[in-house]
């Protein structure tokens, strides 16, 4: 009995241990943030993407994957992409004031003007 015990104990602290390092070893989206901030450093527009793409896909509501992402497309080249990556964000985090700021910088580079984002009723938008 004690040594079925003791070995289902072995077992299971193997069996942990491999999750353990198996789940250690995953990026975590802040790595691929990291990564891909080193990446848009050296200004590999691709490499810097995907790893921004993997921190949303990990984060889906962190607003700061939206912006890394989107402000990484805008420096890339990719104006339209970058528009809908931060307008995403926005959707997902109405007060992420950075996603904002990316927006129009995107917008005032293109040479368009953002209508104005709140509205009160009455008034022509």
């Amino acid at each position: 009995m004690v040594g079925q015990a003791f070995c289902r104990g072995i077992v299971l602290g193997i069996c942990w241990g491999i999750g353990a390092a198996g789940y250690a070893q995953t990026p975590s989206a802040a790595t691929h943030r990291a990564d891909g901030l080193s990446y848009r450093q050296q200004e590999q527009w691709p490499a810097a993407i995907a790893q921004f793409r993997q921190a949303v896909a990990l984060e889906p509501d962190n607003p700061q994957n939206y912006v890394l992402l989107g402000w990484t497309q805008h420096l890339a080249g990719q104006s339209q992409d970058a528009a809908g990556t931060l307008w995403e964000g926005v959707f997902r985090q109405p007060m992420a004031v950075a996603a904002f700021n990316a927006l129009g910088i995107v917008y005032l580079v293109r040479g368009e003007r953002i209508r104005q984002f709140c509205c009160t009723p009455g008034q022509r938008c």
